[in-house]
């Protein structure tokens, strides 16, 4: 049996009506993408991120994509992530170099466990949250990235977030056609 129709109107809207009073109240701390605020944490504010922010963010998030609201995980994951390198790092009170890199740890472990992607969590928070690749930021990030992504493994196992479907290529005209195909995506991307 399967569930009532109504359910897939009625379950986003009862999201939204959950987050919407916290929009109302907290505007600030409600609204916007993580990932820009994260970034301009780093920019602008040495790494410290708010707790009240990041905890609003983190509920509204879970909500909306909890009850079906057209939502990504990689905003909310990158900016709870970050926000606890920075809670940890202001535990620890280190500098604010220190602090950016706590930043890009946490983003990349969450990024990786979120994704199954070690390396895409190293790269999304070189690139996007540090712009840096310099080798005292990068080990960090990367044993972050790998350990977060050990973790996620051992709890749900090692299961494919984005399954690539099985091509075979069944002929040399396909490989052919493959070449141009590829050059005009190239000069289009």
């Amino acid at each position: 049996m399967g569930r009532p129709p109504e359910l897939v109107f009625l379950i986003p809207m009862l999201g939204g009506l959950l987050i919407g009073p916290l929009i109302q109240r907290f505007p600030k701390e409600a609204k916007g993408d993580g990932v820009p605020s994260a970034m301009e944490s780093i920019a602008l504010h040495g790494g410290v991120l708010s707790p009240r922010t990041v905890g609003i963010r983190t509920v509204t998030a879970a909500v909306t994509i909890g009850s079906g609201g057209s939502v990504g995980r990689e905003a909310p994951i990158a900016q709870i992530g970050a926000a606890i390198g920075s809670a940890v790092g202001q535990f620890l009170k280190v500098s604010a170099g220190r602090m950016r890199s706590f930043v890009a740890c946490g983003a990349a472990g969450g990024i990786a466990a979120v994704f199954n992607a070690p390396i895409g969590g190293v790269f999304f928070s070189m690139e996007v949250l540090l712009g840096d690749f310099s080798a005292a930021t990068f080990a960090p990030v990367v044993v972050s990235s790998v350990v977060s992504t050990i973790v996620m493994r051992e709890m749900l196992g090692n299961v494919l977030v984005f399954e690539v479907p099985r091509y075979m290529l069944t002929s040399g005209r396909a490989v052919l056609l493959s070449i141009p195909l590829g050059v005009i995506c190239g000069l289009a991307a």
